[in-house]
């Protein structure tokens, strides 16, 4: 279009037996494909999304102000490219986090931060079963 070269990138999830669009990336890439070197790093080396079963009655305030504090403290790491908390639309008890950083290493780095011990403790007793369950995701044409 115009000028510009585009790359989609488009993440999915399953959720309940249906797929769902969580996020849409357009890159230009029109300096790649004239030949010229990317000065960029790559825009999505490790994604993963962490859902949390629905909570019992009485923490959810709780457990949303932890993890509203959690993305905010997340989104300040330097190998954390998003960190975005939802709410599943037909179950709002059910949360869904979907992750991106730079690398395993950033991952590793974020799951030894201080303010990821302190929410897995807090949350502890206030999730169903305890369980968060964490999926890894891999874009369609990756060679990963």
């Amino acid at each position: 279009m115009y000028d510009f070269v585009y790359q989609e990138f488009l993440s999915f999830h399953k959720i309940d037996g249906r797929w769902l669009l969580v996020s849409k990336l357009i890159s230009d890439i029109a300096d790649q494909i004239a030949g010229a070197t990317s000065t960029g790093t790559p825009l999505r080396t490790l994604n993963s999304a962490d859902s949390y079963h629905p909570y019992p009655s009485g923490f959810e305030e709780e457990v949303k102000g932890a993890l509203k504090t959690m993305e905010i403290a997340s989104n300040k790491e330097t190998g954390c490219e998003q960190f975005v908390a939802n709410t599943q639309k037909d179950s709002p008890q059910a949360v869904v986090v979907y992750e991106v950083y730079k690398n395993d290493e950033a991952f590793q780095l974020h799951k030894t931060s201080s303010h990821a011990k302190a929410f897995f403790e807090f949350v502890k007793g206030k999730i169903v079963n305890d369980k968060i369950e964490t999926v890894f995701l891999t874009e369609l044409n990756s060679s990963k």
